[in-house]
């Protein structure tokens, strides 16, 4: 045989080994997936909610902000989700960009709000943002507001924070909470049968204020849960990941299934399975598509019955923290005025 016979056979063999060996490690047939265990959470129960009297409190109603730019103040870009915890901070700015007669014009800043649904890309702004003013001070500063009962997860951007030379920082007011709008939706035989739900696969985005409903709803219901979104369960509730609230909703509505390893006792089975959503985890728009596009579901619990579950956190960097302090006493006087209003 020729060399270069010899070194085709030598690339076809090389590539044979490299494909084969890849495809057994994906089988699972020798490499498998440490087993991971349904567990049975605890309960925790939320702080009750303070009492005080003005909830009684008449606030006279405030002349409507103007529609015409102030243009004048602090600037600062706000990024929300679609939320209407935050419907003070709305009020406060009157527009998407702060407008004459606001309670945030007339507290000297000069905010642009943002939609922004993608937890990782406000993790990554914020960084960017760190980097920017680290380059330039007068860059605007950065507000992201986040579900509370996220901020631990949110909190990994911490480590990237860190090497652009600042922190993560917490602005010490909350605009709102939600208050029935975040919910699990499911079959209505759960509200009677909540056991009913062992076996079944929920849609939300993980780790984050929605999910934290659906876990609370199962540990206060004895229900045994599978940490583990990529295999499949039959006597526990399993959780299939979506990028974001709407998403959810629409894995419910279209039905497509995932094909995943069915695990018993957190051992796998060897068989896998179809598995499609049967209930979400979400809110407003999302419960309303699910409403108008393919029904079946109802509210199994929602932030009403948890209400103290998950305030609106607003966090920032500690560079622009430290570095705008009136700036910062500007946005909680503007936002409490507003928030009297609501």
């Amino acid at each position: 045989m020729t060399t270069r016979g010899k070194i085709v056979l030598g690339i076809l063999f090389f590539a044979l080994a490299y494909f084969g060996i890849n495809k057994l490690i994906a089988s699972n047939r020798f490499f498998k997936k440490a087993d991971t265990q349904s567990v049975l959470l605890s309960s925790i129960e939320l702080p009750a909610a303070a009492s005080g009297n003005r909830a009684t409190l008449v606030v006279p109603l405030a002349p409507l902000p103007g529609t015409a730019p102030a243009e004048n103040g602090t600037p600062v870009v706000w990024e929300v989700m679609a939320w209407n915890s935050q419907m003070a901070g709305m009020l406060a700015n009157g527009g998407p960009r702060t407008t004459q007669g606001s309670a945030l014009a007339a507290n000297g800043l000069d905010m642009q709000i943002v939609r922004q649904d993608d937890v990782s890309k406000m993790q990554a702004d914020l960084v960017k943002n760190a980097l920017d003013l680290q380059a330039s001070p007068n860059t605007p500063g950065l507000i992201v507001s986040i579900m509370g009962d996220g901020l631990p997860a949110f909190s990994a951007v911490q480590s990237q924070l860190e090497k652009a030379g600042t922190q993560l920082q917490i602005i010490p007011y909350s605009v709102g909470k939600s208050f029935g709008e975040d919910k699990l939706m499911g079959p209505k035989e759960w509200l009677d049968n909540p056991k009913a739900a062992l076996g079944k696969t929920i849609a939300c985005y993980l780790r984050d204020g929605d999910q934290n409903i659906a876990l609370k709803w199962c540990a206060d219901n004895g229900l045994k849960v599978n940490p583990d979104e990529t295999t499949y369960d039959p006597e526990a509730v399993n959780f299939m990941a979506a990028s974001d609230f709407l998403v959810a909703a629409e894995k419910y509505i279209t039905g497509k299934p995932e094909s995943r390893q069915k695990v018993v006792s957190g051992h796998s089975t060897g068989v896998r399975v179809d598995v499609a959503a049967d209930a979400v985890a979400t809110w407003t728009p999302g419960d309303v598509n699910i409403a108008k596009q393919k029904g079946g579901l109802v509210n199994i619990v929602s932030t009403k019955d948890y209400s103290n579950q998950m305030p609106n956190i607003m966090v920032t960097t500690k560079r622009w923290y430290d570095a705008h302090q009136p700036a910062i006493k500007g946005l909680i006087t503007a936002f409490a005025v507003a928030g009297d209003q609501v």
